[in-house]
This record gives C-alpha cells, sequence and structure tokens, in this order.
C-alpha cells in the first residue's frame, strides 16, 4: 500500500453547543481538521474538526468552501469539489471531504424537538427545506454568493446581529427554493437508517476512510476486512446502509473521480490518469466513465480542450 494505515475515528460527530448559543458557527483557513468556533464578535477558539473524515451528525449543516480542490463525499454522492460552492446537509446524512488546503465556512444548528430553532414557529415554514436537506443540496452559484456573503458577515458580528443574519440567510434560502426549484439541487438519496445500524458506525466509518486513502491501490474487499477485523457477511450487510452503494460501486465512483480530476488539470494521458487513479482494465474503465458522465473520456477531454464546440 502506498499510504500508512489510517487510524480508526468515531464517525457520529458530537457538536458541543454553548448553553446561550442556539447554533454553531465555524470557520477554517487551510485545514478543515483545525477549524475556528465563532462565538459573536471576534471572540472564537479553535476545536478539532472532523471535516476530513466520514462522519454524520444530528445537526442540519450548511457549508461554504471559498477555496478548494478534492472529493466530496456526501451520502451516496462522489463529486468533485468545485469552489466557490455551498452545501445544505440534513441531520444525520453521512459527509466528508477530501481537500487539501481549503478555507470556508459552516453554521451547524438541530431543527428537531427541544432545539432553540424548533421554537422559532417561523422557521417551520422552512420544513420543506429541512425535510429536502436530506439528500445534500448544492446551491447555485447565484444562492451560494449571496449565503457566503452572509455567513462570512456572521463570523464577525454579535449575537443579536448575528442571529438575525443567520435567520435572514436561512429565509432566502427557503424562499429561493420554494420559487425556482432549480436554485438547489440534490447531491444523494436519502440515507434510510436502520435499527441497530448506529453501533456499526464507527467501524464502517474506519473502513470508508481506508477504502478513500488507498483507492489509488489495488485494493480488494478482503483487504478492507482484513483492517477492520469484520466479517463478508457483517460488511456487505452494513456497508451499503451507510453509503448507499456497494464496496465495489463505492470504490469505482472514488477512482472515477479521481481520474476525471487527472483529465481536467491535463497532465495525464487517458491511460496514464485511469492507471494512476486505481483502474488495471482500461476497457472497463473507458465503459464505467461513459456510464457516468454519458461520453468518453476521450470526449470529456476533448471538450476541456475545444470548449465551444
Amino acid at each position: 500500500m502506498s499510504a500508512a494505515k489510517t487510524d480508526a475515528s468515531p464517525s457520529l460527530e458530537q457538536v458541543p453547543s454553548a448553553l446561550d448559543l442556539s447554533f454553531r458557527l465555524l470557520s477554517w483557513d487551510g485545514s478543515l481538521a483545525s477549524p475556528q468556533v465563532h462565538h459573536g464578535g471576534f471572540a472564537s477558539n479553535r476545536v478539532g474538526g472532523m471535516g476530513d473524515r466520514w462522519h454524520y451528525h444530528p445537526e442540519i449543516e450548511l457549508t461554504h468552501f471559498s477555496k478548494g480542490e478534492g472529493t466530496r463525499l456526501v451520502g451516496d454522492s462522489i463529486r468533485q469539489v468545485d469552489a466557490p460552492e455551498t452545501m445544505l446537509l440534513g441531520s444525520l446524512l453521512p459527509h466528508r471531504w477530501q481537500v487539501g488546503e481549503s478555507s470556508g465556512v459552516a453554521l451547524q444548528f438541530r431543527m428537531g424537538p427541544g432545539s432553540a430553532f424548533s421554537a422559532i414557529p417561523e422557521l417551520h415554514e422552512l420544513d420543506n427545506l429541512w425535510n429536502r436537506s436530506a439528500e445534500g443540496l448544492l446551491l447555485n452559484a447565484t444562492l451560494s454568493e449571496r449565503v457566503a456573503d452572509d455567513l462570512t458577515k456572521a463570523v464577525e458580528q454579535r449575537s443579536i446581529s448575528r442571529l438575525a443574519t443567520i435567520l435572514k440567510l436561512l429565509g432566502d434560502i427557503g424562499e429561493a427554493f420554494s420559487s425556482d426549484p432549480t436554485s438547489a439541487h440534490p447531491l444523494s438519496h436519502p440515507i434510510r437508517w436502520k435499527s441497530g445500524a448506529g453501533s456499526y458506525s464507527e467501524i464502517i466509518s474506519e473502513a470508508i476512510d481506508f477504502i478513500s486513502t488507498h483507492f489509488q491501490d489495488p485494493i480488494t474487499l478482503q483487504n478492507v476486512l482484513d483492517h477492520t477485523s469484520m466479517s463478508r457477511a457483517t460488511f456487505s450487510r452494513h456497508f451499503p446502509q451507510f453509503t448507499g452503494q456497494s464496496f465495489t460501486t463505492f470504490l469505482q465512483q472514488l477512482r472515477l473521480e479521481c481520474c476525471r480530476q487527472f483529465l481536467v488539470e491535463g497532465n495525464h494521458s487517458i491511460t496514464e490518469a485511469a492507471f494512476e487513479a486505481g483502474f488495471q482494465n482500461l476497457s472497463h474503465f473507458n465503459r464505467l466513465f461513459r456510464a457516468r458522465w454519458g461520453q468518453t473520456p476521450r470526449e470529456f477531454r476533448k471538450g476541456l480542450q475545444n470548449p465551444m464546440s
């Protein structure tokens, strides 16, 4: 294997919330692993983040990337990060970003019974938006820019002004989505949690971290089973519950996204890109690429070179 074995990490993120705050606002500039939590005005503290690991949490999350390149995993969707971009991620929707240096802002809040926001009757006008966020919603460029401006402004505001800004931006998203459904499009199928599935979240998280680290190597399902000490039956039963897809499909999607990025960067031939991404059979790679994007790798590259043709 080309990379060192990753440590096990819990996949359920416990989002601490101060008793005097109804949400958590974070920003980062450099690494997702060490964001700052903003408490109002210029008060902040640095915490350990989980954005670079596969995880989920009960809070709804609004995340804006102002810069960064890599891959985002949201539910059963694996796609390239195309910063600047903004996503609304529903409660318990698993996600992870595989990016290098990046920057952005994230808002986390609960809408469940007993939460501060659920006590605001007007916010229940957005219940349809919260329900649709279970699929993960990628905002269009116009709406993303407006939301990014408000999130950035909220970072430096004091408590009352900051709350007003956040309520406004949530209202703007809801209004845009209800009047124009194309203002946001779904990223994933909803992940349906089955009874008892949560007890396997940590070991599945470890498997996903391992696959995401080693997908460019010739790994097999047996490698994953050996790394996690899971039986084949246990893995096959629980992995699709958390990812919405089989091991083979998950691995193929990671490799396809990696290869596509190589082609966009333009430093690899098609054959080099396929093998560097982990594919061992060029014909098989070509079929998968066409099935995913509706064109061959050669046609895709030609479109990059001649965008107006």
